[in-house]
């Protein structure tokens, strides 16, 4: 996963909901992830068919315009919070991530420990932060310099 890719990440969980978001780079962004991207034959349309890992979703693309409307930014939001997509990993210590509408902030958890480990950010960057130093002053692994990698197995 790149910049731009990130950069989309982020979009796509901006509050209020943007309209302003081409939709070729959330497919682009679902690729990245590692997702199967098709579309389905049935018919003339536009829709698209999302496999990743073992979410399914279905997805139309915009038309005529190329940029995605607030309510299928939601949708996009909601597919990539399921089945705990957003994961991210440090040393072998893994977290699920999960975002928090109302409050507008990314929740952590440290999985795989007996401890319940929680943090959080404002972003994708200060998650990021958050983890690290967590995880180098409770769990005790050290080594800053190392990357967390974030959402599989892309790298901030």
């Amino acid at each position: 996963m790149n910049r731009k890719h990130t950069d989309i990440l982020k979009t796509v969980f901006d509050k209020p909901e943007r309209s302003d978001i081409v939709w070729k780079d959330i497919e682009s962004l679902f690729k990245a992830l590692g997702a199967e991207v098709t579309g389905i034959t049935e018919g003339k349309g536009s829709r698209i068919r999302i496999y990743l890992n073992s979410v399914r979703a279905v997805f139309h693309r915009p038309h005529p315009k190329k940029e995605t409307d607030k309510g299928a930014v939601k949708s996009v939001r909601r597919f990539l919070m399921e089945e705990e997509l957003l994961k991210m990993e440090y040393k072998g210590y893994r977290a699920k991530v999960e975002f928090d509408d109302e409050f507008e902030l990314f929740h952590g958890e440290v999985i795989d420990t007996r401890d319940v480990i929680t943090f959080q950010g404002g972003s994708v960057r200060e998650l990021k932060k958050e983890f690290k130093q967590l995880a180098i002053g409770s769990i005790g692994i050290g080594g800053i310099s190392e990357s967390v990698k974030c959402l599989g197995s892309s790298e901030l």
